[in-house]
This record gives C-alpha cells, structure tokens and sequence, in this order.
C-alpha cells in the first residue's frame, strides 16, 4: 500500500518524501513538475570584466508542495557544442502548486563563440 499510494501519502506528510527517496522510491523527475519560464540574457561589462546575466522563474506546475530541484545553466556555442556547465545556486524550499521562484545567475567572462543557453533540472 505504501508504494502505491506514494502520491497520496507525500500530499499528506510532505516529509514522507526524503523517506522514498532513502529507499530509492522517487517522484515524477523534475522537468516533468516544473517550467522554467521568461529567461533573459544580458552581457554587461562591470570592473573590465565581460559578465553574463540570466535571469526567470521556475514555476511548480503540479498539484502539490514540491523541493526547488538543483538547476543547472549550459552555454552552447555553433552546432549545440557545450562550452560552458555550471550550477545555479538555489535554497531548499518547497514551492506550492502555481507558485514560482525567480533565479538569477552570472558567468563571468563567457567563452567566445556563445549562441544559446539552456536550463536543466535535476533531483537534489
């Protein structure tokens, strides 16, 4: 009954999650719960260094009280060649159904040849 109604339980005792996790029973992965939202990107120059900003919002589209997974933010240059990884810096929180939590991260002097970027999600 437990690990059927894992679900059901966690709704209830939000708590009970971190103890399916000990136990290797998780959740739905966190791309399918949460949507990172109105990214922008900007470049300024601060003490002669090149820094880029980005900046948006990951939302908890599910129906329940979900942790803030670990965010990741990739640089991409020509033909999706990775250039730069690094960790988005974000508190343990839980987020409530529809509620969001605005991210803002920095690299300081980008590798040349930058033409996209990407955020991923995953479990903490």
């Amino acid at each position: 009954g437990a690990v059927w109604q894992q679900e059901q339980i966690v709704a209830r005792w939000p708590a009970a999650e971190s103890l399916y996790e000990m136990v290797g029973l998780r959740g739905p992965p966190p791309q399918e719960v949460f949507r990172v939202e109105d990214t922008a990107l900007q470049t300024v120059t601060r003490n002669g260094d090149t820094v880029l900003m980005a900046d948006g919002k990951l939302l908890n589209g599910s129906d329940r009280d979900r942790a803030l997974p670990r965010m990741e933010a990739v640089l991409y240059g020509k033909n999706r060649t990775e250039l730069r990884r690094w960790e988005i810096s974000v508190p343990a929180i839980r987020l409530t159904p529809g509620e969001s939590y605005k991210f803002h991260t920095e690299l300081k002097n980008p590798p040349a040849g930058a033409e996209s970027f990407e955020i991923f999600l995953a479990r903490r």
